[in-house]
C-alpha cells in the first residue's frame, strides 16, 4: 500500500506577507530607506522586495494556463452539450477537440516535463 503525505502544518513556504506590506516596503525603498531596513520594518522577503524593485514578476504557483477563463468555458459547454446529446466522448476525443481548436487559431503549446 502505497503512503499518503501528511504535510506539517504551519511549515508552508509560500507567501506569508500582505499585498499592502510590500507595496508599503517598496514605497518606503523608493523615499530613500535602505532595502533591509524596509524588510525588516514591514517583514517581507529580501528577495521578493528586490524583484518588485526590478520589475519582475513572478507566476502564480503551479501551472499556467493555456486558455483564458472564456475559452475554458466555451470547451466544457460544448462538452457538456455532446453529454446531453448522449453522444460518449472520452478523454482522448476532448484532447483531440481542444487540439484542433488550438490548430484553426495558430497556437501553439509547449509541453514542459
Amino acid at each position: 500500500m502505497p503512503r499518503t503525505y501528511k504535510p506539517v502544518a504551519g511549515t508552508s513556504h509560500r507567501k506569508k506577507y500582505s499585498n499592502t506590506a510590500m507595496n508599503n516596503a517598496v514605497d518606503a525603498v523608493h523615499q530613500g530607506m535602505s532595502q533591509r531596513e524596509a524588510c525588516q520594518q514591514f517583514d517581507v522577503p529580501r528577495g521578493t522586495l528586490q524583484d518588485k524593485l526590478k520589475g519582475v514578476d513572478s507566476c502564480p504557483l503551479g501551472g499556467q494556463p493555456i486558455f483564458s477563463e472564456n475559452e475554458e468555458i466555451v470547451i466544457a459547454k460544448n462538452v457538456a452539450t455532446l453529454g446531453d446529446w448522449e453522444y460518449p466522448v472520452d478523454v482522448i476525443e476532448v484532447r483531440l477537440m481542444v487540439k484542433q481548436y488550438l490548430t484553426k487559431r495558430g497556437r501553439t503549446v509547449s509541453i514542459q516535463r
